[in-house]
């Protein structure tokens, strides 16, 4: 894990690139490189900050070259596969001069170019420099683990693995005000796009070739097989779900560094840290969070404190340690917006960062995350929602606006409960009232297409959203509507959010964060699955809870969900009710959207008239970061 950092363009100030890469000593505390040459009138600059991993000596740091200095790479990430690679390249007659997987992804892409990306099992971003011609190839892994921006400007081109290396490297701070709309619609922009303009980041499982002429070729090496595929029964699914699990989290253990695991007593965190500290000789270090009892009852979060005592005492070779959460810690939010980047209206990305700066604090670089096992294996209430679609349709239209209206009456109620049902009517009735696949935004997000309108005063983000959607579901005639939404889930929410916040969070506290879940292996083989083995009637995330079940116990799989976020409804009601104003009505916002309608949100909220609170809360956001960053409208 790293920080990695290329520059391409005849005004190379050497100052500045120190800077740009010292902005991202974050991501590798352990050392820090550059490489620079001219080719002609151009210059290209790699720089590199390392987490160290795997081969702790100096021998693997970076940029690393070929002996012959034919070839040099600049790379975050880890390889897992890295030794069976490395016994194929060897039998063809490389001699290796470290024990890193570095070494192993260089002479990959000497011997087979880019062919080599389908064969790597990891999570990465790279930058390969020939360094006979000045050309580039650079590549993020097939889920999108870890991010690589990447700008265009005067006639340079610079990358990195933070969009603020970028901003050192002269690329200007301005808003991308069309992108807008969509950050409503999402708390987030989708890939390839960020709110800044001109800033980029590279898709998962993309990569560019770049000439030292200025050319740029863009290509996708991976994408998820959709065929579902007929088992005899559930029973033996479930037997090869085990099996992939343990696979996966096996080849995700390697390390020179201890490796810990988060816990939730959660049906995903419970399998990775179980069956991990199945697969190591030593005490695994676990990390949980438990929310303030004040505002876990305010937000109704079912109590994870009393299943992590449980795992906990279940599995002695747990060393434990939690976290409490509480409502100060908006303070921390505020800083974390500088590591984000981009916004990202996620409080979750609080809990992420302090809960790697906990396990680091107790000797833990790398900790396993149950991340992705929602997405995969069908455990959003909103994918047990799409059942009911074709139902809905058959309701009159007046019956649904009448419904739509007391569900939203009911969110007034000052019962946490009661108003998350309240909230769920509302988006359910907003989904079969829009236009799929943009109408997915009434239950995945917060913002309805009416509100993003009169917020911004016209449509026309819609369009290009719409676009980047049904882009994702190409083939979505032959695909069944949970793995439409599936797929936008793994091409958008997780790649250009859930991956983003827990890197950049994780990475602030120099700590890596693996996802066992996302193995490109397990991921095909859950896309694989039937619809009924994920979401039946009322029951989300079928098969996955049945192995948990398995392999934790039945108190761990059938648990009350609980969320991994802030206790925001706390936060606006208490601490932040008189700076709530102040920070959303800033000249910035009130230029880029409708003053009366943000006055509007504010007050409905306030006054208890409705429950705006994940909106605010996003304006908010926004806020801060155009702050932050400086960012110019």
């Amino acid at each position: 894990m790293c920080g990695i950092l290329g520059y391409v363009g005849n005004d190379y100030n050497r100052e500045q690139f120190e800077r740009a890469l010292e902005s991202m000593s974050h991501r590798g505390p352990d050392g820090a490189g550059t490489f620079v040459k001219h080719f002609g009138e151009k210059i290209v600059a790699l720089g590199h900050r390392r987490l160290a991993i795997i081969d702790l000596s100096s021998m693997a740091n970076q940029p690393m070259s070929t002996p012959d200095n034919r070839y040099i790479i600049v790379f975050n990430g880890e390889i897992y596969n890295y030794k069976d690679l490395r016994a194929e390249l060897e039998s063809i007659g490389i001699t290796f001069r470290t024990n890193s997987d570095t070494e192993v992804l260089l002479w990959a892409l000497v011997k087979w170019g880019k062919d080599c990306l389908t064969r790597l099992d990891g999570i990465f971003a790279f930058a390969f420099l020939n360094n006979d011609t000045g050309d580039l190839i650079l590549a993020r892994d097939q889920l999108g683990v870890k991010p690589l921006y990447y700008s265009e400007y005067h006639g340079n081109f610079v990358f990195a693995s933070e969009v603020k290396a970028l901003l050192h490297l002269g690329v200007k701070p301005c808003l991308r005000r069309e992108m807008a709309g969509e950050y409503l619609a999402n708390l987030w922009v989708m890939e390839p796009d960020t709110l800044f303009k001109d800033i980029y980041i590279l898709p998962a499982g993309s990569f560019i070739e770049f000439s030292i002429s200025g050319n740029i070729k863009k290509g996708v090496f991976w994408e998820p097989t959709l065929e579902t595929r007929s088992y005899r029964n559930e029973s033996e699914a479930l037997e090869e779900l085990i099996f992939r699990l343990k696979r996966a989290i096996k080849s995700q253990m390697v390390a020179d560094v201890p490796v810990g695991s988060y816990i939730s007593g959660g049906v995903d965190s419970s399998i990775v840290s179980i069956l991990a500290s199945k697969l190591t000789d030593r005490d695994l270090i676990t990390v949980g969070a438990r929310f303030d009892k004040k505002d876990k009852a305010y937000e109704a979060i079912p109590d994870d404190g009393k299943y992590i005592d449980l795992i906990v005492k279940k599995n002695p070779r747990f060393k434990h340690t939690d976290v409490i959460l509480f409502s100060e810690m908006y303070e921390e939010y505020k800083k974390l917006i500088y590591f984000m980047d981009v916004p990202i209206a996620d409080p979750a990305m609080v809990p992420a960062f302090l809960l790697a700066k906990e396990a680091r604090k107790h000797g833990a670089i790398v900790m396993l995350s149950g991340m992705g096992g929602d997405e995969l294996f069908g455990g959003y209430k909103r994918y047990e929602v799409l059942n009911l679609v074709n139902s809905l349709s058959q309701i009159p239209e007046t019956l649904k606006l009448f419904l739509l209206t007391l569900s939203i009456l009911a969110q007034k109620v000052n019962n946490g409960t009661i108003r998350k049902y309240a909230k769920d009517l509302e988006r359910l009735f907003n989904l079969s009232r829009g236009k799929w696949p943009l109408s997915y935004i009434n239950i995945s997000g917060h913002f309805s297409a009416i509100e993003i309108n009169n917020l911004l005063s016209n449509n026309v983000w819609q369009e290009s959203f719409s676009f980047k959607l049904n882009n994702l579901i190409k083939e979505r005639d032959s695909l069944s509507l949970l793995k439409q939404a599936q797929l936008i889930d793994l091409k958008g929410f997780l790649a250009s959010h859930n991956l983003i916040y827990v890197d950049k969070a994780s990475m602030a506290a120099s700590v890596e964060v693996r996802v066992p879940l996302m193995n490109v292996e397990l991921t095909e083989f859950a896309f694989s699955l039937p619809d009924q083995y994920k979401v039946r009637g009322l029951e989300t995330k079928r098969l996955l809870k049945r192995a948990c079940a398995k392999i934790a116990g039945p108190e761990f799989a059938y648990r009350p969900k609980a969320g991994f976020a802030m206790p925001i409804r706390s936060w606006l009601n208490g601490p932040l009710r008189e700076e709530l104003k102040s920070i959303i009505l800033s000249p910035e916002m009130k230029d880029i959207f409708n003053e009366n309608y943000l006055n509007l949100l504010i007050s409905e909220h306030l006054n208890g008239k409705r429950e705006n609170t994940w909106k605010l809360w996003s304006l908010m956001t926004l806020s801060l970061w155009i702050k932050t960053f400086n960012v110019s409208l």
